[in-house]
């Protein structure tokens, strides 16, 4: 059931709740679970992932059947399906009607996108196991009620980008800070002149014991114009 559409045209999880109105809120929220319409998802996994399992019986305890196969690499199914390297997780679901269902979504949203699935889109996803995998946060976080603000503040927050560029900012300000200061300096110990036959220190008059200690001065304002660099880096 492959779709012959672009994955660009894949709506993550926020942009898809900028979809939603009050009126489909409303409605499904107004439906009980004997009224909801069965679906089943074909869920794509590896054996040995426990959130995928944990997320398989979350989807099965709101409604969902599934048929779980357990795969070895799933890059290939990934490839199979059209879900681009940005929009990839851990497992895969497919929908009877070959939509695409990638990482820790709630069992709510799928419904709801397979209930009134918009026009020209592949599928949901949350790349990298983001603000809903179910093995990392509370079900209170995978039953909330997003606002569009909300789901804006997840996303930002859970944005494998973002992530990591926080934590590049963070290493570059800390760097500079080390960069500023003098090199440690070095401490020197050690022995001259000890006769190998007695190791017995007063026996010579030329023994020694050495102590040193350096310190090296970078020239100039290198200390402070290194720091400055790696500051204003940081703030790209």
């Amino acid at each position: 059931m492959n779709k012959n559409i672009p994955f660009g045209a894949l709506f993550s999880l926020v942009l898809f709740l900028t979809a939603c109105s009050d009126v489909l809120q409303a409605k499904n929220d107004a439906k009980s679970a004997t009224q909801a319409p069965k679906f089943t998802l074909h869920v794509y996994k590896s054996r040995t992932c426990k959130c995928c399992q944990k997320w398989v019986r979350h989807v099965e305890e709101h409604g969902f059947e599934t048929d779980v196969t357990n795969v070895t690499l799933m890059s290939g199914v990934k490839d199979k399906y059209g879900v681009e390297p940005q929009y990839r997780s851990c497992h895969t679901a497919l929908s009877q009607d070959g939509f695409v269902f990638e990482g820790h979504i709630p069992a709510k949203y799928i419904q709801q996108f397979l209930e009134n699935p918009p026009e020209g889109v592949l599928g949901l996803s949350v790349p990298a196991r983001g603000a809903f995998s179910f093995s990392m946060v509370s079900p209170a976080i995978a039953d909330e009620k997003l606002t569009l603000k909300r789901a804006v503040e997840i996303a930002v927050e859970n944005d494998p980008w973002l992530v990591s560029s926080a934590h590049r900012e963070r290493a570059t300000l800390s760097s500079s800070v080390v960069a500023s200061s003098l090199p440690d300096p070095v401490v020197n110990i050690g022995l001259a002149n000890v006769p190998t036959d007695g190791f017995a220190f007063d026996q010579e008059p030329m023994t020694q014991l050495k102590v040193g200690v350096s310190q090296m001065f970078p020239r100039g304002d290198s200390l402070a114009i290194r720091s400055r660099q790696l500051r204003e880096q940081a703030a790209e």
